[in-house]
């Protein structure tokens, strides 16, 4: 018999009460799978405070087998990211936006040297789909007054900031994921006003930090993405797309300068934030 929300909630209640340890006949790799369903559902705090935040400590305590981590990375992909990618409203968000938040997680993991369980094949392949969501996802949303975050360009920035970190991250798909931070952080359709902008701007670094991406292509793809105003919207669209890249720039710069990296990386990023703000 299926568990309904109002008892998942009171259960999972109880294991955050009792310091989210599991109970004993309780086993992590079976729950954790289990777990994953939910993080579609409506309810805010079964989905993100509960639901999401145990598979989030199950991963990080590493209590959970490579398998299990291989299979929810699979599902985040197979019946995740792309639920219901061809809304630009809806309620499919929620679960691929927390999908994204648990591919994030199992990067984490997979990172570690004493964990790592992700085959080249797969990784080449999970890049791909992202890359490819990161195209395909139009609701950009960050808080849903009924339904809680859904926030999808900040967990898409997640995602790229743990990739940055990964042995596997090639240059040619480095300069894929810049260009979709880019991009993403360009849009005409809505204005980011929940942080959207220093997310991105962490994982743009992390490919500085972790030393995925050249200079001269920083500064070439800069160059190329953006471009500045664009005269062919209509007014409000031309001024949401020119907001938000004025805004993501300047937390690039900003990062940049908190976070130590060599002062050079800012240059063309100043250089380019003119073609938007002429004041800067």
């Amino acid at each position: 018999m299926m568990k309904t929300v109002e008892k998942w909630k009171e259960e999972l209640q109880a294991i955050r009460a009792n310091d989210w340890q599991l109970p004993k006949e309780v086993k992590a790799d079976a729950y954790a799978l289990e777990l994953y369903d939910l993080l579609g559902e409506l309810d805010s705090e079964l989905r993100d405070d509960l639901a999401l935040s145990l598979i989030t400590r199950l991963t990080e305590g590493e209590k959970l087998s490579k398998d299990t981590c291989r299979e929810l990375l699979a599902r985040s992909q197979r019946d995740g990211i792309f639920v219901h990618i061809e809304e630009a409203k809806g309620n499919g968000i929620f679960k691929r936006s927390f999908a994204l938040l648990v591919i994030a997680v199992l990067v984490e993991d997979h990172v570690k040297s004493h964990r790592a369980w992700m085959r080249k094949d797969r990784f080449i392949e999970l890049v791909e789909n992202l890359l490819q969501y990161a195209e395909n996802e139009k609701d950009l949303r960050g808080y849903v007054k009924e339904y809680g975050w859904a926030h999808s360009a900040a967990h898409l920035a997640d995602v790229f900031a743990e990739l940055a970190a990964c042995k596997e991250l090639n240059e040619s798909q480095s300069k894929q994921i810049f260009r979709a931070i880019l991009r993403k952080m360009a849009i005409k359709e809505y204005v980011y006003i929940h942080g959207e902008d220093e997310r991105m701007a962490k994982a743009a670094c992390a490919l500085i930090k972790h030393q995925k991406i050249g200079f001269l292509d920083w500064e070439e793809i800069l160059v190329e993405e953006m471009t500045g105003i664009d005269q062919s919207l209509p007014g409000y669209l031309r001024l949401q797309k020119q907001e938000n890249a004025k805004i993501f720039l300047r937390s690039l710069v900003a990062r940049i300068q908190r976070v130590g990296l060599d002062q050079k990386w800012t240059f063309p990023v100043i250089s380019v934030l003119r073609n938007y703000d002429v004041k800067y």
